[in-house]
């Protein structure tokens, strides 16, 4: 690779969206979180749902955006889970997926010539520490423009951090957000969409035009029954509208899972039940005024016709994620993104 010029880690020029904040190491790296990292003891976890200050360093979503006329990149992370690739999209179109070597580098040649808006999404199943970043000796690099994009905030479970996706620009939010030229912020928490009030503190705190909530797929483990999950969500919109009073909010029921349709869990759940909650509680926020508030079956994105596309019974393939892309982009993106929506 020809000769490159080093960047900091801690450049003010990288932009580092969808990341709710950031961790500069003792060594000068920088550490992206989808929670607030200082605060990570306001957002506890027990078992069996796990750690949820370890689903908050996965960086679902989460992309490094600057402007630059580099032909060459090079990026080393900490090695610390299995290797994912991190994906290079210039212009807003995906240009090369890349696996790291047993270094933790990134490396790749023959990018667009000329000045251009560079984002590497990031590996979207594992925690990211960003210790070297070179580009093209002499390269240009900027931040990026503050252009006016629509803010979407989507919040759900291990389907909507989408894990099993090919790459991280292919999860299936990401795929919605980069058609729809929004500013994702991916809220998907493995086993941990619990509708917790701080996580609803956290989104009402922060800008944002359009909402999404996955509700229910992690509420089958148990954590809230059917005398709180409809309580839950209905606070958790409620707390959203103390600031944002007219954003649209998709509120999603559960997709398919073939054992969970049937089989009551432990609280007397099934997924059909929680799919009734969900729209009850819609309707019930519709009745008390909120006009901006909608319903979307998660079966209309992913149901019975899918299964293939089901490996685990729970999660999509990577191209069940995709068809979920195809749909949400149908049926929900245009009540979520269009522009002659009131907004705050």
């Amino acid at each position: 690779m020809a000769p490159l010029r080093s960047i900091a880690p801690t450049d003010p020029r990288l932009s580092w969206e969808g990341a709710i904040s950031l961790e500069t190491t003792a060594e000068r790296h920088v550490v992206p979180w989808r929670l607030p990292h200082t605060r990570l003891s306001l957002f506890p976890s027990y078992e069996p749902w796990g750690d949820l200050s370890y689903v908050a360093a996965l960086v679902s979503g989460i992309r490094i955006s600057f402007l630059s006329d580099t032909v060459t990149l090079a990026v080393r992370q900490r090695v610390t889970d299995t290797p994912r690739p991190l994906d290079i999209c210039c212009e807003g179109r995906l240009v090369a997926s890349l696996n790291p070597d047993t270094g933790g580098w990134y490396r790749h040649a023959g990018l667009p010539p000329g000045n251009k808006q560079i984002e590497l999404w990031l590996p979207h199943g594992a925690r990211f520490e960003l210790c070297e970043l070179h580009l093209s000796a002499g390269a240009s690099l900027e931040r990026t423009p503050d252009v006016p994009h629509l803010k979407w905030i989507t919040y759900g479970s291990s389907i909507t951090q989408a894990g099993g996706a090919s790459s991280p620009a292919q999860t299936w939010a990401a795929i919605v957000a980069r058609h729809h030229n929004v500013d994702l912020t991916n809220l998907g928490f493995t086993g941990h969409c619990q509708l917790e009030p701080m996580v609803a503190r956290l989104v009402r705190d922060r800008p944002v035009d359009a909402l999404s909530i996955c509700a229910g797929a992690n509420s089958y483990d148990g954590a809230l029954t059917r005398r709180t999950f409809r309580a839950a969500l209905i606070g958790f919109v409620q707390i959203v509208r103390e600031q944002h009073p007219r954003i649209p909010i998709a509120l999603i029921s559960p997709i398919i899972s073939p054992p969970r349709e049937t089989v009551p869990n432990a609280a007397g759940w099934t997924l059909p039940l929680m799919r009734e909650e969900v729209a009850a509680a819609t309707a019930a926020l519709k009745e008390h005024g909120d006009a901006h508030v909608f319903h979307v079956n998660g079966l209309d994105l992913f149901g019975a016709g899918d299964l293939a596309l089901l490996p685990d019974d729970v999660h999509p393939s990577a191209g069940g994620y995709r068809l979920i892309a195809e749909r949400f982009n149908s049926l929900v993106a245009p009540l979520l993104f269009n522009p002659a929506s009131p907004r705050d």
